[in-house]
């Protein structure tokens, strides 16, 4: 569901290491108004899942 979500809760979702997530946010900051808050937006969100799919639609090594 796209909403608004901390970032913890987030990278919960995606079952990511908290570098990890890191690392995937970095080519969004361009497009992320609040980088440094703890919250995404819905839109915010939605550019997440735009970018790497649905939480559990993909496996990854």
């Amino acid at each position: 569901m796209i909403r608004a979500y901390t970032k913890k809760e987030l990278r919960q979702l995606y079952g990511l290491p908290n570098s990890t997530f890191k690392r995937w946010l970095l080519p969004l900051r361009s497009m992320l108004k609040a980088q440094r808050n703890n919250w995404l937006t819905a839109a915010e969100v939605e550019l997440f899942v735009k970018e790497y799919g649905y939480p559990g639609e993909k496996t990854f090594s």
